[in-house]
């Protein structure tokens, strides 16, 4: 008998997604939490499963159901990440109940693995955990959830969101059972090519020393072009920025604060071209999507997942890492070797919301058997 998948009518899955109480997913913040806003925004709307968000009380979200144990997100509090989990593990804690009571098929945890791993034993149905963030495990400074990867790790079904999380924990010695890679997507429509004067470079990520921005002004100022730096000053990296960063600000080099998620096409939209400067390999690298959705091509170092989403001459160029003389060059190349329709159509072939949700899909009916 075939099932409903192979007859053409798809069977209808119960989907559970578990965020950080930290910040919203589908609010004003970016990255993780846009990923899960874009995913269950397609598992309702287009593929029309049931889906329950285990989040922040305040998230915007396409969900049937949303289930918070706390009316607000954390950072809103003033709680910060070092101070979340006994609100983390009380939301993970209210949706193993739930699907331990069969009010969900499957379960979708992004991040979060110190708190799920250890309970993984206990829950009913396939929990399917997604690595966004291994920085803690690689260079050592989250010691706790090191041990939690090598104790517990083989346990659990993991997706990684690029081919480069899997060869650097791997590297590191840590083989957790990666059962696929599923790159981050966009909401495309969230996006469009400018039309309007593009006059300068754009950097846009956490304003820190591992994230390379410096590196970005020293081009613009090689290169005498306007920069535009988007990224938050908090506590955590202020002496950084107030010591590394703001002396080297000018009237052409700007730091246009945080960009929340309404305010990114604006931004995009007055770009030439967007650098990726990390001295860290990413795992992913949403800001490079985002660039080319608008039309605005990247050039980045090759470390991490970027080599996976940059194409040399399509929508942006690689470089050596540090290189930043070879970086001038590229940049003085883009406007006679990329076309922005040419690195749109790259992320409408590749990195969607709905590509992503796709993968995901068959992945939860290999899981459960249907």
């Amino acid at each position: 008998m075939k099932s409903g998948n192979e007859s053409g009518k798809k069977k209808k899955i119960k989907i559970g997604h578990i965020s950080t109480l930290l910040a919203d997913p589908g609010g004003a913040c970016c990255g993780v939490e846009t990923v899960i806003a874009n995913l269950i925004k397609e598992q309702v709307d287009q593929q029309g499963h049931e889906v329950t968000l285990f989040a922040s009380g305040t998230s915007k979200t396409r969900a049937d159901k949303l289930e918070s144990i706390y009316p607000n997100f954390l950072v809103q509090d003033g709680i910060t990440w070092d101070r979340s989990w006994p609100w983390d593990l009380a939301n993970f804690a209210n949706a193993i109940k739930q699907a331990n009571n069969g009010e969900i098929d499957i379960l979708q945890v992004h991040s979060l693995e110190s708190l799920v791993l250890p309970l993984i034993d206990f829950i009913k149905i396939p929990v399917v955990i997604t690595i966004h963030d291994i920085q803690g495990v690689l260079n050592k400074t989250d010691p706790g959830k090191r041990f939690i990867y090598q104790k517990y790790s083989k346990k659990a079904n993991f997706v990684a969101v690029s081919n480069s999380v899997k060869k650097s924990l791997d590297i590191a010695g840590i083989q957790p059972n990666i059962i696929g890679t599923i790159h981050n997507g966009i909401d495309i429509q969230e996006y469009s090519i400018c039309s309007g004067l593009k006059d300068r470079l754009g950097w846009i990520g956490n304003i820190t020393e591992s994230k390379g921005v410096t590196d970005a002004i020293e081009v613009a100022r090689a290169l005498k072009m306007p920069l535009d730096i988007a990224g938050p000053v908090t506590s955590d990296n202020k002496m950084f920025f107030e010591k590394e960063v703001k002396p080297l600000l000018t009237k052409g080099i700007r730091w246009v604060g945080k960009i929340e998620k309404h305010q990114k096409p604006a931004f995009f939209g007055n770009l030439i071209v967007l650098l990726g400067t990390s001295k860290i390999p990413e795992t992913f690298g949403m800001g490079i999507l985002e660039a080319n959705a608008s039309g605005v091509p990247a050039v980045v170092y090759n470390h991490g997942a970027a080599n996976e989403i940059v194409k040399n001459g399509r929508n942006g160029f690689l470089v050596p890492v540090n290189d930043r003389h070879k970086m001038c060059i590229r940049i003085k190349e883009i406007s006679n070797r990329i076309n922005p329709a040419v690195c749109r159509k790259w992320i409408e072939e590749n990195f969607t919301a709905k590509i992503m949700a796709d993968k995901y899909e068959k992945l939860y009916y290999r899981l459960l058997g249907i």
